[in-house]
């Protein structure tokens, strides 16, 4: 079993984790997943989807007591609107993450407005270090 200890000491060993990479580097990043919002019908996602655009930044949240899932990151656009959330099947780690204080990002990488509610908007979340 990969406990968080482990999964951890792999980061710094790997020089993934941030601040531990020399001043002088270049800054890289990492990508963790790449997945549609879930749960997009549900929120304000459908009332704004015209307005989303790839490449538009992302805020994620941790909602720790969300009654159905206590690992539950919502996904938010930069002016407050709740698109959904990171779908729970991917969030386990990343929430961790999070509450660790690790910096990460997420990022719109698709927006189709006709396409089924699950496949409306594709987004991105990654983890930078370095420079």
């Amino acid at each position: 079993m990969f406990t968080r200890r482990a999964f951890l000491k792999t980061l710094v060993a790997l020089g993934l984790w941030p601040g531990v990479t020399d001043s002088g580097r270049r800054a890289r990043s990492v990508v963790l997943l790449e997945t549609w919002v879930a749960g997009f019908r549900y929120h304000q996602g459908p009332r704004v989807q015209h307005r989303l655009r790839v490449g538009q930044p992302l805020v994620l949240r941790r909602e720790p007591a969300n009654p159905y899932d206590d690992r539950a990151i919502a996904l938010y656009t930069g002016d407050g609107v709740k698109l959904g959330y990171v779908p729970r099947v991917d969030n386990s780690v990343l929430a961790t993450m999070l509450d660790q204080g690790v910096p990460l990002k997420a990022v719109i990488t698709d927006v189709a407005c006709e396409a089924p509610p699950w496949e409306r908007v594709r987004f991105r979340i990654k983890m930078a270090w370095g420079g």
